[in-house]
């Protein structure tokens, strides 16, 4: 139901449900979280996630919270809680970072013109996982005039995939 009203905008509705639940797990949280991004409140969103972290009720956030925190800060331009957040589930939750996890990170520094660091990010992905990633970096770099950024990042993607035609698009 959570889920439902959140596709549907109703967001309210959303709240109310949510909180009828008597023992919400990672599963329903995540999905309240998600509703209020994907409706583009996305720091009642991130606010969210907070909350749940300071109440410690056993639930614990999971690769899939952490892609829609990563993902909220990002459109945010929240450079250090993105970070933050990356390094958090890391370290404090080891979750093994994928790279939808690291997209959001170059993300988040391609959007205020952190393409030294971007790249620095796509560089430590295995050659074989980085497209998205290296599209990312791609699309910063078209944002931001970065012509070599723009140039290596399309020529990672057409070595890994030559008929991706996001790059061709991006450049």
């Amino acid at each position: 139901l959570v889920e439902t009203l959140g596709k549907f905008g109703q967001l309210e509705e959303v709240s109310q449900a949510f909180a009828r639940i008597r023992q919400p797990n990672v599963f329903s949280w995540n999905i309240m979280v998600a509703a209020y991004a994907q409706n583009g409140r996305l720091e009642e969103s991130r606010d969210m996630f907070e909350e749940k972290m300071a109440e410690r009720d056993g639930v614990r956030p999971d690769e899939i919270t952490f892609m829609i925190v990563l993902h909220a800060c990002s459109h945010l331009g929240l450079v250090e809680e993105s970070l933050r957040q990356f390094a958090s589930m890391v370290v404090d939750h080891a979750e093994a970072p994928r790279v939808e996890h690291r997209a959001c990170v170059v993300d988040v520094l391609g959007r205020v013109g952190e393409l030294d660091g971007a790249e620095d990010v796509v560089g430590s992905l295995p050659a074989s996982s980085g497209a998205l990633a290296w599209t990312t970096l791609t699309g910063a770099a078209k944002m931001h005039g970065a012509v070599g950024h723009g140039v290596r990042g399309a020529n990672a993607v057409f070595r890994m995939d030559p008929s991706d035609s996001a790059p061709y698009v991006l450049l």
